[in-house]
């Protein structure tokens, strides 16, 4: 919860583009292992792909990861 909190100040204070990418990535992989997959495709929705270390197409299989989870659970969150 308190990585949570801290990574969610950068985003809303600080929007910095060499660290926003990763702050979504990381806030998307701590939802992710919560098993809140809506929060975690949220999260990968407000990346803007500044980040070289984040090509498009591998956050889009990374969402596709998160979906089919999601749809494999029937989670609803």
């Amino acid at each position: 919860l308190l990585a949570t909190a801290e990574l969610n100040l950068i985003l809303d204070k600080y929007p910095l583009p060499d660290l926003y990418d990763k702050t979504c990535k990381s806030l998307a992989d701590i939802s992710y292992r919560a098993h809140d997959y809506r929060q975690a495709l949220a999260y990968l929705d407000k990346m803007v792909f500044l980040d070289p270390l984040f090509p498009r197409k591998q956050i889009e299989a990374y969402r596709a990861e998160i979906e089919q989870k999601m749809n494999a659970t029937g989670a609803s969150s």
